[in-house]
């Protein structure tokens, strides 16, 4: 499974991003947290299973990544929504 996998990668405290937009440095380890909470949300909460797609409406900020990430440990597609500003 993808966790047992990429664990490894995501155990580092090195800084991953800095989100300008929620003001706050990201580290490796905190991304990965964060984006199996949000694969736990959605595998319990909304019923998303391998193979479903999400459409994700969001600024480029650490959150995005996130689900990208959670997206990926589920096998879920994602498609983003890049709307003009």
């Amino acid at each position: 499974m993808f966790y047992k996998k990429f664990q490894k990668l995501f155990l580092s405290h090195k800084t991953f991003i800095v989100d300008t937009i929620e003001k706050k440095n990201i580290s490796f380890k905190q991304l990965f947290h964060n984006a199996i909470k949000i694969s736990n949300f959605l595998t319990y909460k909304e019923n998303l299973r391998k193979g479903d797609t999400v459409i994700i409406k969001i600024e480029h900020s650490s959150t995005y990544y996130e689900i990208i990430l959670a997206c990926a440990i589920l096998g879920i597609r994602e498609s983003a929504l890049y709307l003009k500003q």
